[in-house]
């Protein structure tokens, strides 16, 4: 876990380096979607979940949205997200282009 503090923002960074699916992957989306309910009194205070290796792009591909535990995962990503707008969920891409912005 990385913490940035830029101004008045703080930004509390979780990676996660995932290859494929399976038991421990499904255990570190879990990880992934519990990080981004995290809601503080605080809207300077954000949680970025980063997500980088292959899994990610299973949230794209149309041929895994169709139904399954990609369908369920991704949906309680969304909901977490838009509960809590000051969170991200990002791939490497958007990693690098949130840096940007914070810096």
């Amino acid at each position: 876990m990385e913490i940035i503090k830029n101004g008045e923002n703080i930004f509390i960074i979780e990676h996660k380096h995932m290859k494929e699916g399976g038991g421990g992957q499904d255990k570190q989306i879990n990880e992934v979607i519990f990080f981004i309910s995290f809601s503080e009194n605080n809207s300077k205070i954000h949680y970025i979940s980063f997500l980088d290796g292959i899994y990610f792009n299973l949230f794209a591909n149309k041929k895994y949205l169709k139904k399954g535990k990609i369908v369920n995962q991704l949906k309680n990503i969304r909901q977490n997200l838009k509960r809590n707008k000051q969170n991200y969920f990002v791939n490497t891409n958007g990693f690098n282009k949130l840096l940007k912005e914070l810096l």
